[in-house]
């Protein structure tokens, strides 16, 4: 079996892991890739909610998610992609990861379309705490 990037997938992890080293500051990252903490502290805690603003901005929260709801729409293979560089870099937990990885998927996919209209999580242009973007303009 060859685990080899395809071309595609070398230019998405390029792409990103360019990103992370331009963008992710060092006094955020996490000595312990299992450290599942969101912080251990406040001031943690608003370090990594500008950080996630900045993700965000950038396009790089929820990837998986359809572009209709605010996400890239990336193959499994980009977000697996995505998660080794995230974890290779240091990057710690986002403040709102279990809305990135449950609630906002299980509301694009099981919800109602009323649901999804409403419900931040399902919808990350809205900025509120539960989404991608999170925590305010």
């Amino acid at each position: 079996m060859d685990f080899a990037d395809s071309p595609e997938h070398a230019a998405f992890r390029a792409e990103f892991r360019r990103w992370l080293e331009g963008n992710l500051p060092p006094e955020i990252c996490v000595d312990d890739a299992a450290d599942q903490r969101v912080a251990p502290d406040r001031e943690t805690l608003e370090k990594r909610i500008a950080w996630q603003k900045k993700m965000h901005a950038a396009g790089w929260v929820g990837i998986s998610w359809p572009e209709e709801y605010g996400g890239r729409g990336a193959s499994f293979m980009e977000q697996v992609i995505f998660d080794e560089e995230y974890f290779r870099a240091r990057a710690p937990v986002l403040p709102t990861a279990s809305a990135l990885n449950l609630l906002g998927p299980t509301l694009i996919h099981w919800g109602t379309e009323e649901q999804k209209k409403a419900a931040p999580a399902a919808h990350p242009q809205r900025r509120r705490a539960v989404v991608p973007g999170l925590f305010g303009a």
